[in-house]
Parts: structure tokens; C-alpha cells; sequence
């Protein structure tokens, strides 16, 4: 008997396809000290895996499912317990055709192969199918089926041999401890087990395994009608588990594909048969499994009836008969999709419920990879927090010299801020020999570059303002008021109002002249604006300076 280990990196609760895939890639990427547990035994401990149908149509409504079944797919092939036998979509309707349609150009843009078939083309395929019922199909080369059993035995077998996993079948899960919000323990037959990581992937037990954590989830075990039909004698030579293509009666929600000898026709048009988690029968109590529950056949007889129309010679035969049916139990969620991710009410609780097998080993790749891409987050965190306080000493003496320093500074020395706003005004701080290059090559410029250590900082273009003062024969503002640089400059207000005033006059003068009758006679000034100064700009523009203008010095 297995010991069961009193720590684990992670606690996997549910042995079928998701769970042995979680393993499997959990040990791939590096993890040690997994625990897998189920209650029932293995290979099969009684879950939906058993008694699936396992055939994979690549096709899907979204692009997300697309992949995790392509990559499921890929993994299945690398195990080697694919098959693949294609699969046609009938269609009774003429919508149905148009649907048809639409999956195969779909199908193509994501590169599976996909055609349109006639009832002629079907029949070929699937010659013990009745042509006159139809209006066409779709056919998919590539759809196949799988051995799930043996592929998750083949996956849990691996993480074992790498010594990143411990097995514990039979053994029944009784609580989950969270404190503090996150996950501490998990509580079962086999004895208490400490850990941070809790994976629930037992399908339709989930929401009732969740609940012990405190946490929901948007999943609820229904069912799904199946019969095997057999045995037949078309099948009766043919190798292997299946030859002929797998039909999809979607018109009628069913399904036909051959399973060895026999024909296992499944159903999603009964009425909805739901059964809540806490009443899924025990293994104790299950005549078959807990997921194979007793098959009640008043729910399938219009859906006998109506597979007997498409396939009337194979399924009337008389020497067959219906040799196993069950109401098996299956995961579905609102959208029909799927729980991936850690949930919400506890950190390191997880989900990876409610997957197919024909997307089961994608979505234990994907579970595996969220949770370690979260325990690296976890170990960079703690990394990042452990460097932090071991610089801390450091930071508290540079944060205590800085307060030093800035206390032995006399009043009045320290930064101006106010300097911002006066961009002439000289700045007396650490940076007072900081000077752009380009402005030292060209000391001698006609604007004063700052190219001497006394100029501005940081290598300003501006131009100094006492040469501007100097340039209009001003006195230099400032030279004797200690730096008041704001003080108004005597004179320039009247010489200003006099040179508009000057200007007005001579648009008066220009506005009043006589104009000549003859263009050509008239004088060489452009006529007058209304603007003020424009007179004055045109006499400029003669080479003449104007009456009271006023001329910069060179």
C-alpha cells in the first residue's frame, strides 16, 4: 500500500483524462511532490472517462476549443492511441445544408481538411446508410478515436517514473482547509495532506469538491443517452475498432459510429436529465459505475426511431440487439466550454473541470501551465520581496545622510524651485559646470550662447537680456537692484504709443492723398492700410525709414 505523503507541492483530486494529463505535464515542467487522488480504483475509477464515446470531430464553434482539441489531438497521436477513421455531418433540411456550408469554409480557414459530400457521396462512405433520408453531408477526413483509459494510464505512468508523483486510488477526499484565503490542507480516507496548490478535475463530483473549499461552480452532471447495438455483420470482418467513417445525424442531435462489432448510437435530444452532485450513487451503490447510471428508455425510443430511419438495414436486423445502454453522466456548463483557472475564493485553488475527452489532455496542458506561470509569479514575488528587505539597511543610511546633509545646509541654500519660472535666472546647484556642447563651439555668436562658466545653466540658447538692453541703448535692468529683473524698463511705454501714433499719422496722409487717373502715374507707394504700422512697413519695404520709427542698434 502507497504511503501517503504528509506535504505536496499540489493535491490533484480526479484520476481521469484531465487529471492524469495534469500530472503529466505538471512533472514535464519541473514539478515534484504531486499527489493524485481519486476514490475510485484505476485505470477506470468510475468517472465520465469510462464510458465516453471518445471520437473527436476537430471542427468546433470556437477558435479556443478548436485548439485545445487540436493540441489534445496532437497528444493523443504522440501517445499512440489515435485512430483515425474520418466523419461525415448529415443533413435532413435544406438550413441544415446551408449550416453544412458555413463548417466546412470555417473548417478550412483553420486549416481542416473539409467537403461537401451528396447523399451519393455519403453512401459510398457509409454504405449501410439509407441515401433517400438526406440532402447531403459534410465530411472531415480526420476525425478519429481514442483510447482515453489508456492514454491517461500512459500520462500518470510517466509523471510516476520521472518520481514526481504519488498515487492514491481509493482513497475519498472529506474536506479542503483555506485560512488566511488561501489553500493550507486536504483532508482525506488516506490521512490529511499539507499543500498550497489544490486542483480539482473530478468532473461531475466538482461542484460538490469545491463546496469544501467554500467556492462554486458553474457545472451541472446531466445526462447523456447511449446504446451499443450488436452484434453486426457487416462488422463482423473488419479489423480493429472502427473502419467506417463516424456519422453525425445533427438534424436529430445523434450520433452512430461503429465500435468494434457493435454500433454505439448516442443521444442529446431526450428531455433534460439532470442529477445534482450530492446524489451521484457511490461506487458501493453503482451497479456499473457511479456515471453509468440505469438507462430509462422512454427518453431514447423517438430517437431509436429515428436512427432505424437513417440506418434501417444495420439496426433492424433482428439477430442484433440493444447489448448495453446506459443514462450516462456528463459535465455541462452554461456556455459549454470548460472551467480553466484558479478561482476566486481561495488562491491555490484551482479548476480544471468539465472537459471532453476530445479536448481533456489540451486542457490539462493548459491547467499546468497557468499554475506554474502562477507559482513562478509566487517565487518572483517572494524573490523580489526577500532582495527588497535585504536592501533596506542600505536604503536607511542613504536616506539618513540625505537628511543629515540637507540639515547642515545654511538657511537659504537650499533648492530653488522658483527658478523654474525665470529661465534667465542663474541656478546655483550641483549641476554648475553641466554646459551643451554645441553652444562652447560658438562663444562669439551674435545671441549670447552662455559659453562662459558665469552664463546660464544647462547650455541655454537664450539671449541674454542685458545685450538686448544694450542693443536698443537701454541701460541694463537689474545692475543695480541686487538681481530684480522684474523692475519695467523707464521709456519704452511713450516711445511706443509715439511710434503708433506716428504710424496712424501716416495712414491718415496716404488715406487723404489725391489718386491719379492714369495707373501708371500713380507713386511708387503701395496703398494705405487701415492697420496700424502697415504705412510704416511699406516705407521700409522703399528703403526709407519711416517718420519716429524706431531703429535697433547693430
Amino acid at each position: 500500500m502507497t504511503e501517503t505523503p504528509r506535504r505536496a507541492s499540489a493535491v490533484i483530486i480526479g484520476a481521469g483524462i484531465v487529471g492524469n494529463s495534469l500530472v503529466h505535464h505538471l512533472a514535464l515542467l519541473g514539478w515534484r511532490d504531486l499527489v493524485l487522488v481519486d476514490k475510485g480504483p484505476m485505470p477506470n475509477p468510475g468517472g465520465s472517462t469510462g464510458h465516453a464515446s471518445n471520437f473527436i470531430f476537430p471542427i468546433e464553434y470556437s477558435k479556443m476549443m478548436f485548439e485545445l482539441t487540436e493540441d489534445s489531438t496532437a497528444q493523443y497521436k504522440e501517445l499512440g492511441v489515435f485512430t483515425q477513421s474520418g466523419g461525415i455531418e448529415v443533413a435532413r433540411t435544406p438550413e441544415r445544408m446551408i449550416e453544412l456550408k458555413r463548417r466546412c469554409s470555417q473548417a478550412k480557414a483553420w486549416g481542416i481538411p473539409a467537403e461537401l459530400v451528396t447523399p451519393g457521396e455519403v453512401n459510398k462512405l457509409v454504405p449501410y446508410l439509407d441515401e433517400s433520408v438526406i440532402l447531403g453531408g459534410a465530411h472531415f477526413p480526420t476525425v478519429g478515436v481514442v483510447d482515453s483509459l489508456r492514454a491517461g494510464t500512459l500520462m500518470r505512468e510517466s509523471a510516476q517514473k520521472a518520481g514526481a508523483l504519488t498515487v492514491l486510488p481509493g482513497t475519498e477526499v472529506y474536506g479542503i482547509a483555506v485560512d488566511g484565503g488561501r489553500v493550507r490542507s486536504v483532508s482525506t480516507s488516506a490521512g490529511e495532506i499539507e499543500t498550497d496548490n489544490v486542483v480539482i478535475c473530478c468532473g461531475v463530483w466538482s461542484p460538490r469538491i469545491a463546496r469544501m473549499a467554500g467556492a462554486r461552480l458553474a457545472l451541472t452532471p446531466t445526462v447523456h443517452q447511449m446504446i451499443s447495438v450488436g452484434p453486426i455483420a457487416l462488422f463482423a470482418d473488419t479489423p480493429g475498432e472502427i473502419s467506417y467513417p463516424i456519422v453525425r445525424d445533427v438534424d436529430t442531435n445523434m450520433y452512430e459510429r461503429q465500435h468494434g462489432g457493435d454500433m454505439e448510437v448516442g443521444s442529446y435530444a431526450h428531455r433534460p436529465i439532470i442529477v445534482p452532485p450530492d446524489e451521484i450513487p457511490s461506487i458501493e451503490e453503482s451497479v456499473l459505475s457511479p456515471t453509468e447510471m440505469p438507462f430509462t428508455s422512454d427518453d431514447f425510443d423517438p430517437q431509436l426511431e429515428q436512427a432505424l430511419e437513417l440506418m434501417p438495414e444495420l439496426l433492424g436486423d433482428e439477430k442484433a440487439g440493444i447489448r448495453y445502454a446506459i443514462n450516462g453522466l456528463i459535465s455541462m456548463t452554461p456556455d459549454g466550454h470548460p472551467l480553466l483557472g484558479e478561482m476566486p475564493e481561495a488562491a491555490g485553488l484551482w479548476s480544471a473541470a468539465a472537459s471532453w475527452i476530445k479536448e481533456g489532455p489540451g486542457c490539462g496542458r493548459a491547467a499546468a501551465e497557468l499554475s506554474a506561470i502562477a507559482e513562478l509569479g509566487a517565487q518572483a514575488h517572494a524573490e523580489l520581496r526577500a532582495v527588497i528587505d535585504g536592501l533596506a539597511p542600505v536604503i536607511d543610511r542613504i536616506d539618513g545622510e540625505l537628511h543629515q546633509h540637507a540639515k547642515g545646509r545654511p538657511a537659504g541654500q537650499g533648492p530653488d524651485h522658483t527658478a523654474r519660472c525665470r529661465p534667465v535666472h542663474r541656478i546655483d546647484d550641483a549641476r554648475r559646470d553641466r554646459r551643451h556642447h554645441p553652444v562652447r563651439q560658438r562663444p562669439q555668436a551674435g545671441v549670447l550662447g552662455r559659453a562662459d562658466p558665469d552664463g546660464p545653466r544647462l547650455g541655454s540658447d537664450r539671449p541674454a537680456r542685458a545685450h538686448l538692453q544694450a542693443g536698443l541703448g537701454l541701460a541694463a535692468v537689474g545692475a543695480e537692484s541686487g538681481g530684480a529683473d522684474r523692475q519695467a524698463v523707464p521709456g519704452v511705454r511713450p516711445r511706443l504709443l509715439q511710434h503708433r501714433e506716428t504710424a496712424r499719422e501716416e495712414d491718415r496722409h496716404h488715406r487723404d492723398r489725391p489718386q491719379a487717373a492714369d495707373p501708371r502715374l500713380a507713386p511708387a507707394v503701395r496703398p494705405a492700410s487701415r492697420r496700424p504700422g502697415h504705412a510704416a512697413a511699406a516705407v521700409r519695404r522703399e528703403g526709407r525709414q519711416a517718420p519716429g520709427e524706431l531703429v535697433l542698434a547693430a
